[in-house]
């Protein structure tokens, strides 16, 4: 299995980005997206976005707490292609941040 991965590092309102140099894949049925937790406090949450369309983007995960750093897309359909970004969010202040760069994977049929 191979992984999308995301670095999310500097202060909150800087965006999360992705470094180019990582690899991304999928398996059969799931896709895994993994990101760094880089340099937020511990009221940070992680919000998770997908489309279908590379237009429509909806969210589709937040994650309990600042040290859950994947997420497991297992609802993916074969033959589909999906694009993800990744924004933080402090429960704390409410401040988001803008989203980390957009990666897409084909789920194979």
């Amino acid at each position: 299995m191979r992984k999308l991965l995301f670095l999310a590092l500097g202060l909150l309102t800087a965006a999360p980005s992705f470094p180019s140099s990582d690899a991304y894949g999928s398996s059969r049925h799931y896709i895994s997206v993994q990101w760094n937790k880089g340099s937020y406090g511990t009221t940070v949450v992680f919000w998770l976005f997908r489309s279908d369309d590379l237009t429509h983007y909806a969210q589709i995960a937040t994650t309990r707490n600042n040290t859950q750093t994947t997420w497991t897309d297992s609802t993916v359909q074969g033959g589909k292609t999906y694009s993800y970004y990744v924004a933080a969010y402090d429960t704390l202040t409410k401040e988001e941040s803008g989203p980390s760069d957009i990666v897409t994977q084909a789920v194979p049929k």
